[in-house]
């Protein structure tokens, strides 16, 4: 697991290993200069404020409330560093109100490092005793990156979906899945593995359990896999589910799922001799790391379980670009307005 984290290496896009490399540079030259120190503090901070700002995730401009005038932004001595000030009335505002950051109490350079940890599936205590900073801070800062990207993935399904024609997609649901046995899980997720290249594309859908009555919300559960597995796997795949699965067996699949033309069982599976003896082995190895990863998810509050299962499937699919891209769904999110409303609704 810790050999897939590597550092994103890209440095036009990098600000936070700069202002980190900066900070390192002066305690190392200046030790006994405390002004120096500050100065390049202020500096890196500026240079990260700069850098949200130019991609769009704190306002350039805005007006008063009160006189409708355009507002000047004026060094305010707080961690934002700057704050909005009417020319007009004086009225003074926080810089970063109408951005999705307005209630993130920490400095820019740690908002552009917790969001590289998100891209990095880093844990929230760790990343937040790494910065100093809140865990409450951390989560909130993970929530957006989340929100930012389960929009990407919702509005551009056709990229994300795997399998093809003659590719193996191995379907089923934790905890039942074969390393897990028999144990218990107040959050069951879906995993989808697709057998083609490595390090394998593994698909994670948690399902929604907080729906009233028992009996009724184990049959929108089952629906929820199948609806997750129309949009995002081929019809042309090689589909392979377990038999008596509870939440997603071969027997939902054949019954909902008409266009796949191949579909197997895992005990079919064990009657071809050249698969079946090593068939337990197989797939244990396929789901090593998919296991792995709900079980860290069943120690996330509810409300990021899907971000961190995203911040999975994101650092899977786009490797070194994960941390670019990620800033750049969350600014398209500003620019659209979708992390206000978001907020209306809470």
């Amino acid at each position: 697991m810790e050999g897939r984290r590597g550092e994103f290496t890209d440095e036009n896009n990098n600000v936070y290993n700069y202002c980190q490399r900066s900070y390192s540079n002066v305690r190392q030259n200046e030790p006994g200069s405390d002004t120096s120190l500050r100065e390049h503090i202020v500096s890196y901070q500026t240079e990260s404020f700069h850098f949200l700002q130019d991609m769009g995730m704190i306002p350039k401009s805005t007006h008063c409330s009160d006189c409708n005038r355009s507002m000047n932004w004026n060094f305010s001595g707080t961690v934002d560093l700057f704050e909005w000030i009417c020319p007009g009335c004086r009225k003074s505002c926080p810089i970063k109100q109408c951005s999705p950051l307005e209630d993130i109490d920490c400095s820019y350079d740690k908002i552009l490092g917790v969001i590289w940890a998100w891209c990095n599936s880093e844990e929230i205590d760790k990343t937040a005793f790494k910065f100093g900073i809140e865990s409450k801070t951390v989560m909130n800062i993970f929530s957006i990156a989340g929100l930012a990207a389960e929009k990407h993935i919702t509005r551009y399904t056709s990229q994300w979906n795997i399998g093809g024609p003659g590719v193996i997609v191995l379907i089923d649901t934790f905890p039942e899945t074969f390393l897990s046995g028999s144990r218990q899980s107040n959050r069951p997720i879906l995993c989808l593995a697709e057998l083609k290249g490595f390090p394998l594309t593994i698909l994670f859908h948690p399902l929604q359990t907080e729906l009233g009555n028992q009996e009724n919300a184990i049959e929108v559960m089952k629906m929820q896999c199948q609806s997750f597995i129309r949009d995002f796997v081929h019809p042309e795949s090689a589909v392979v589910a377990r038999r008596n699965a509870f939440f997603c067996s071969y027997e939902d699949i054949s019954l909902n799922q008409p266009q796949f033309n191949v579909l197997a069982s895992d005990q079919g599976l064990l009657k071809h001799e050249s698969v079946g003896r090593n068939l337990h082995s197989i797939l244990s190895t396929i789901w090593e790391e998919a296991v792995y990863v709900c079980m860290d998810a069943q120690y996330y509050p509810h409300h990021l379980v899907q971000s961190f299962l995203f911040s999975h499937m994101w650092k899977n699919k786009y490797n070194n670009s994960a941390y670019p891209l990620i800033l750049k769904e969350i600014s398209s999110m500003v620019k659209e307005g979708s992390f206000m409303l978001q907020k209306k609704m809470k």
